[in-house]
């Protein structure tokens, strides 16, 4: 079949000349069926009672008719159906289960039900799905109802030139279909067209007695570039007219023209069509128009038959600019259109095209301008580009040997692109006769220096380039919008020196260019590069060879490798950069929350993939004064708490914490960083009080930026030294040192971390408050400050580690070291001594006989026991991490 040969086939079942009731299967590398059921000829009627289960299908292997490869489908069908006919089946057919998948998009259909119902006397389609649902109910045969259609129209317009049809009594029934959401089914087999969610279209079709009535609403519909919004629609036949009514609140072509309050009315009849076309927008500045058109066809035979259009005059506005359309007319075939002087004016502006564009040689279409503004005409026509100068000039379209040509003698007065002054332009193309070549010459000259030229030839037998072109100071700025996501902010000046060879088709730029000053910033990594170097062009591939470019601070990178493509179309980027303590990454928590700093790196870079899947691979090693910080939190997990906080019964809602995903716009990161003690990093864990751990040490990370899995992180990093910023709200705020041996290890996302931290934080406090009370030779020397060492451990998962304090008097004598380890036996008497040691700088008084700002401390901690606080807020705190 189609000249694919099915292999390992299955048959189970009984056969005669007119029957088969059995299965049918097949196990093939393209395509896999079950087929069971029964298919019955025998009758007067034929049965068809039979389900498929198709598990996977690819038509593109079994030579189906199907251009892409990828082609895949998968469906369950059951089938319940008997008739002669497509106009007398009866019967029901069931979808079920149902993938297909193409190389850009994918559609599944869960349930779909087709039921079909035809007597003598009346007609029944019903169709339900989970994405529309439709029913067409009354009197109507299928195979007849193209012709009644035609038929229909020749009563309004001569759609059958000297044919006169009788009436059709033959289909008469009514319609209605229910919307819910089609786009899956559109956007996979006619992608051209969309229709919005819970729309309606609804009507009745009665020839003989001369009904055609559809009503209609569509909260959106979109047909190619072209979007409505809010459509109404209606069409109806009043006496000898038809009338079709269409009306949107706005329409969009391309992302740049839209029109507001817009209607078209149609009408026809007498062998006559009039359409008018309105907008108006009703505010400043105006756009508004009303077109006015009548068409007729012409006598001629059916296969041969022209279609004249009549421009009436009319006005528009456009950005409070009048237009005024001359009376015109167009006659249009088939691969034919001729145009009679249509002309629209504005002031000094106008256009005129006149002639006809087909087949025949004789045919020429030529076209006037003057003083066009070129800003307008991109913007309407929706060129990725900003051009700025008035047109004016004239363009001729013709043949030779059936192959088209263009003559021109265009000039612009001042031309600007995408902000780049140009200057005076002109374009000239004369044709050589004896050559066979149109010659061109495009020139732009800025203060008498030629910024553009373009010379050479074309030839239109074969559609041959030759040609030289030349930019000179060409701003890289201008190519800003082209390279949006990659880079930003261009800077500087190239000349362009290139050969355009090659064919229309397959053309073939060759060359160089050399940049001056030239700038550059990645918005991805924040850093601005600077380069003065040459890229080579050959066969349209770039070349970058040794391609310098340096830092803010003027370290250096070089460039290697190339940004390929296939005649401009499927661009492959593949660059290898070589960098010397480089700045790779400049970022803030304003470009990214959820991870920023300033590194310095030594290494490779690789950079690969097409432009929408860029992979950039980082090998490197950190270097001096760089710094990375890491929030582990979010904005929304960021908020204060009371010093005291009461706990009642319920235990609060605990809220996952996790890094955000980051959508990268396609470009994803792979970077393999070896950690030096030149480098510092920075655990935020939250910024409104200040909980800081800022540490460096070896080590080796690996961080890993997708556009779907968004910022992962792995390794350890050992510490060697840093201090930890420990805050309680805003009671306590210390910076504890850390001590050399900690480390800290990722596993994913920035939050899913473990951490061995020691910490330090030393002050100078008295023992007495530690002294129990009673008579001693050491009460005196009590009094005197000496020095203490608060310890801080924290153990475990980052977000919730275990906490272990400690109190130290490394220089005291061993008694009052005793009467340190009696006041702290309990674990709540060591809170409260560590706390105090923290807020106000001095012991916990266990006597009630300390100095006057230890009373202050127990009057402030009334009623709450130092475990119980420390408890609460550190949990609190930690539970933000």
């Amino acid at each position: 079949f189609y000249d694919y040969a099915y292999s390992n086939i299955t048959v189970d079942g009984a056969f005669t000349n007119n029957t088969f009731d059995g299965s049918l299967g097949i196990i093939d590398p393209n395509i896999r069926l079950e087929f069971l059921g029964k298919m019955d000829f025998s009758g007067e009627v034929p049965v068809y009672n039979f389900t498929a289960d198709v598990a996977r299908a690819r038509p593109y292997y079994l030579n189906l008719p199907q251009e892409d490869p990828n082609y895949f489908a998968s469906f369950l069908i059951e089938t319940d159906l008997s008739g002669r006919t497509l106009d007398e089946l009866n019967g029901e057919i069931r979808l079920v289960n149902s993938l297909f998948e193409k190389t850009d998009a994918q559609l599944q259909l869960y349930d779909m039900r087709i039921l079909t119902k035809n007597t003598p006397d009346t007609s029944l389609l019903q169709i339900r799905s989970e994405l529309f649902n439709a029913d067409v109910s009354g009197k109507y045969r299928m195979t007849e109802l193209p012709a009644s259609f035609k038929n229909m129209a020749d009563q309004f317009v001569d759609v059958l030139p000297g044919q006169e049809s009788p009436p059709d009594s033959m289909n008469r029934f009514d319609y209605r279909l229910d919307i819910g959401r089609v786009d899956p089914l559109l956007d996979f087999f006619f992608p051209v067209l969309g229709i919005g969610d819970r729309s309606l279209i609804y009507g009745r079709y009665d020839p003989l007695n001369n009904e055609l009535t559809t009503t209609g609403y569509l909260p959106s519909l979109r047909i190619a570039k072209s979007t409505w919004s809010n459509v109404d629609l209606f069409s109806g036949i009043d006496r000898d007219l038809f009338i079709a009514r269409f009306q949107s609140d706005s329409v969009r072509f391309g992302k740049e023209l839209s029109l507001v309050d817009q209607q078209f009315y149609l009408q026809a009849g007498r062998d006559t069509a009039s359409l008018r076309i309105t907008w108006n927008n009703r505010q400043d500045p105006l756009y508004s128009g009303r077109l006015n058109l009548v068409g007729t066809f012409e006598k001629d035979t059916a296969a041969d038959r022209g279609f004249l259009l009549h421009v009436l005059p009319a006005s528009i506005y456009a950005d409070n600019e009048e237009w005024n359309i001359h009376r015109s007319r167009l006659r249009l075939k088939k691969s034919f259109l001729q145009m009679d002087s249509l002309i629209i004016e504005s002031d000094d502006e106008y256009f005129l095209a006149d002639g006809a564009i087909s087949p025949a040689m004789d045919d020429a279409f030529n076209l006037e301008i003057v003083n066009l503004d070129l800003e307008r005409l991109a913007r309407i026509s929706g060129m990725k580009a900003d051009f700025d100068g008035d047109i004016t000039g004239s363009v001729h379209y013709g043949k030779l040997d059936q192959y088209p040509y263009v003559i021109s003698d265009l000039s612009v007065d001042t031309l600007r692109f995408n902000r780049q002054m140009l200057g005076p332009t002109t374009l000239k193309a004369e044709w050589n006769e004896s050559a066979g070549t149109v010659a061109m010459d495009l020139l732009s000259m800025d203060r008498e220096s030629r910024s553009l030229e373009v010379t050479g030839n074309y030839t239109p037998e074969g559609g041959l380039l030759d040609l030289q072109i030349q930019l000179d100071e060409f701003e890289l700025r201008s190519l800003d919008p082209y390279v949006t996501g990659l880079f930003s902010d261009l800077g500087g000046t190239g000349d362009v020196r290139l050969t355009l060879d090659g064919s229309i088709k397959e053309p073939e730029l060759n060359g160089s260019v050399q940049f001056r000053e030239g700038t550059a910033r990645m918005p991805m990594l924040g850093t601005h590069y600077s380069f003065s170097d040459r890229l080579r062009i050959y066969h349209n591939n770039v070349y970058l060879e040794d391609f310098r470019l340096s830092d803010e601070m003027g370290n250096s990178a070089r460039i290697n490798g190339s940004v390929t493509n296939d005649y401009f179309r499927d661009l492959y980027v593949n660059l290898r950069i070589e960098a010397g303590n480089v700045l790779c990454l400049n970022t803030t928590a304003a470009d990214n929350e959820t991870y920023y700093g300033r590194v310095y790196a030594t290494g490779n870079v690789q950079v690969s993939g097409p432009t929408d899947q860029i992979l950039i691979r980082v090998d490197a090693t950190t270097g001096r004064n760089t710094a990375v910080f890491l929030p582990l939190y979010t904005a929304s997990e960021v908020q204060r708490t009371d010093f005291i906080t009461f706990v009642g019964d319920e235990e609060p809602e605990q809220q996952p914490v996790a890094g955000p995903k980051r959508k990268s716009g396609g470009v994803a990161m792979e970077m393999d960083i070896r950690i030096t003690p030149d480098a510092t990093v920075q655990l935020i864990l939250d910024p409104m009080v200040g909980d800081i751990i800022e540490t460096s040490g070896r080590g080796a990370l690996r961080l890993e930026v997708g556009p779907e899995e968004g910022f992962r992180i792995f390794g350890d990093v050992e510490l060697q030294s840093g201090e930890y910023l420990f805050t309680l709200q805003n009671v306590i705020n210390k910076r504890f040192q850390i001590e050399p041996g900690g480390r800290i290890n990722f596993n994913g996302s920035p939050d899913n971390a473990t951490i061995d931290l020691d910490a330090i934080y030393t002050t100078r406090a008295a023992p007495y408050n530690l002294y129990p009370g009673g008579q001693s030779a050491m009460r005196e020397q009590l009094k005197k400050r000496i020095p203490v060492e608060c310890h801080l451990n924290l153990q475990g998962e980052l977000s919730s580690p275990r906490i272990t304090t400690g109190i130290e008097m490394p220089t005291a004598d061993p008694e009052t070291r005793n009467l340190l380890i009696n006041s702290t036996s309990t674990e709540e008497e060591r809170m409260k001594q560590f706390l105090s040691l923290l807020v106000i700088n001095n012991f916990y008084s266990v006597s009630g006989m300390g100095v006057a700002n230890v009373g202050t401390m127990n009057s402030s901690i009334a009623g709450v026991t130092a475990s119980e606080l420390l408890s609460n807020q550190l949990s609190n705190w930690l539970s933000q991490i």
